[in-house]
């Protein structure tokens, strides 16, 4: 980060952010940064766990074309999945 700003709120906005904070698993300053980035210049908000990894999804090849759908399958087929 290249500059640093302290700002001071209300009780009731601080509980807020904290409580984002300890739901996504992140520190106060990076919600606070998120969100007022994507205020400020106008850019949509990607909280959503699956919308953090979107830039992966489809990203990895493997020998399973149908592995969403037929995991159990594959996983029961193992050797390792045998019980």
């Amino acid at each position: 980060m290249e500059s640093q700003l302290t700002v001071r709120v209300s009780e009731k906005l601080w509980a807020a952010v904290e409580a984002r904070a300890r739901r996504l698993q992140c520190k106060p300053s990076e919600v606070v940064r998120v969100d007022w980035g994507a205020s400020l210049l106008k850019r949509p908000v990607a909280w959503k766990s699956a919308d953090r990894v979107r830039h992966l999804l489809g990203s990895l090849n493997s020998k399973f074309p149908d592995l969403a759908e037929r995991h159990r399958e594959y996983v029961l087929e193992s050797p390792r999945g045998e019980r």
